[in-house]
């Protein structure tokens, strides 16, 4: 005769079950040691806290997930391109957000035009000319200089032309 424990039942292709069947239901416990690992094969128990809400862990990292800090992240994080040369720059190939173009050496005649495309054509997207900048900067006393500070999506690519030896840093992602 089988022990009580042990429980008997027919599985969906007909054959008798004689294991320990999955027990259904839950507990409650602030017994930690109930939250240690398991061998191969072991069986464990649903846990609940004090209020009867089924505890639940992920037990794996998902994206942005800081687990030594125990935190959610998102990334914020740009890259960036320098410009030291007056010419035509393609930044990034495909989608992405421009964040900020950043004046760090003025140049009188400085321009700088943005382009959401692989080429200096359309769609334009943004453009600064300014015929007196170092000027201007010098009296604000402020350098570097930011141009845009917002977050601009682009969708084919970001192509950047410039038309001094003003440095800039243009940051994307």
């Amino acid at each position: 005769m089988e022990s009580p424990e042990r429980n008997q039942g027919v599985t969906s292709d007909g054959n008798t079950q004689t294991e320990d069947p999955l027990a259904v239901g839950a507990m409650y416990s602030a017994d930690a040691t109930l939250l240690t690992a398991l061998s191969d094969n072991a069986k464990a128990k649903l846990l609940t806290d004090i209020l009867r809400n089924l505890k639940v862990s992920l037990a794996t990292k998902l994206a942005g997930e800081d687990l030594d800090n125990d935190v959610m992240t998102c990334a914020d994080g740009a890259t960036y391109y320098v410009i030291t040369t007056a010419n035509t720059y393609i930044v990034k190939s495909g989608p992405g957000i421009l964040y900020d173009i950043i004046i760090t050496k003025a140049v009188d005649g400085s321009g700088v035009t943005v382009y959401d495309n692989t080429s200096a054509a359309s769609p334009y997207i943004f453009g600064a000319a300014a015929p007196a900048i170092s000027t201007q900067i010098a009296d604000l006393g402020v350098v570097p200089v930011s141009l845009l500070n917002k977050s601009i999506k682009f969708n084919t690519g970001l192509t950047i032309v410039t038309t001094s030896t003003a440095n800039m840093t243009i940051l994307y992602r």
